[in-house]
Order: C-alpha cells, then sequence, then structure tokens
C-alpha cells in the first residue's frame, strides 16, 4: 500500500530539523536565553510538543551545549567540568539551586557553608538563603558534595559513575 502525503507527514518528526535550529540560533546568539530560544523554536515550529522540545534540549546538553543561569552557551565556550556537572543534574533531575553550588564548589575554594549559600544566593538572584543550606545538606547527604583537606568538594567519583 502507498503511502499518502498525509501519512508521511503525520510520522515525520521534527526534532532533528528543531535541533539543527536551536544550534543554529546558539551559534548566532551565545548566551541565548533558554526561555527566548524555547520561543524561537516554537516560533519557528508551531506544532512541536513539549515532549520534541525536551529531546532538543537533551541532546544539545549530549552535544555539551551548557545550560547555565537561564541562559545557553556553545561547547567551544563551556568548561568541560561545567558540562559535566549539566549532565549529571540534567540526568538526575536535581535544581538549578544544586547546579549553581557545584559550580560554586567546583570554581572556588569553601570551607564554610554560610560563605557557599551567601555566594549562591547573590550568584543566583535568590532572597531565601535558608533553601540554598537546605540544597546543600542534600548534596552532602547524597554524598555529591564531600569534604576534601577541609574544603567542600565536588564528588567527581560519584558523578562520573553515574554520567558514565
Amino acid at each position: 500500500m502507498a503511502s499518502t502525503y498525509k501519512d508521511l507527514t503525520n510520522n515525520y518528526s521534527p526534532v532533528p530539523a528543531m535541533l539543527q535550529y536551536a544550534k543554529k540560533e546558539i551559534s548566532n546568539h551565545p548566551e541565548i536565553f533558554i526561555g527566548n530560544l524555547q520561543y524561537w523554536i516554537k516560533k519557528r515550529f508551531p506544532r512541536s510538543n513539549s515532549a520534541e522540545m525536551n529531546q532538543v534540549f537533551q541532546q544539545l546538553v549530549e552535544e555539551g551545549y551548557l545550560f547555565f543561569l537561564g541562559e545557553v552557551y556553545p561547547p567551544h565556550i563551556s568548561n568541560e567540568n561545567d558540562v559535566t556537572i549539566l549532565k549529571f543534574v540534567y540526568n538526575n533531575n536535581l535544581s538549578e539551586i544544586d547546579q549553581l553550588i557545584l559550580h560554586q564548589i567546583k570554581t572556588y575554594e569553601y570551607t564554610k557553608l554560610n560563605s557557599l549559600s551567601k555566594d549562591v544566593a547573590d550568584l543566583g538572584g535568590y532572597e531565601e538563603e535558608d533553601e540554598i543550606k537546605i540544597a546543600i545538606q542534600l548534596l552532602f547527604m547524597k554524598k555529591i558534595v564531600i569534604v576534601e583537606n577541609n574544603y567542600l568538594a565536588v564528588n567527581w567519583d560519584l558523578i562520573m559513575g553515574c554520567i558514565g
């Protein structure tokens, strides 16, 4: 039985085209806001659904694009450790606060939770420092954050084991 045009269009996935468009937009506008990128993709592909949009963003993560502080960075701009943290956060359904905490610990040497929570609050524009302290404690309980030589550290062994 021959396929009709309607059959072909119903079985067509727009994800590859959406992905190419997203890459072009990110290339043209490094540090584009995630919401703006979603808007432009949706405007270009109005019939796309949220599952297809999620597939596009998952593929961008897999290809090394960095999502940080509400913006998207191309792979050549992003740091390998930041991409590793992003993949771990994304694959384990952690929050943006968790990502900020891990980024700060990776970037700076902290010995006190108070200074870490204050810096994360300032960086992310959060008013509730207590929420950040709770998130830090949960990361400790999950052994994602550890103490090495009296400094807070990212547990790279655990993260690398989880993302392969």
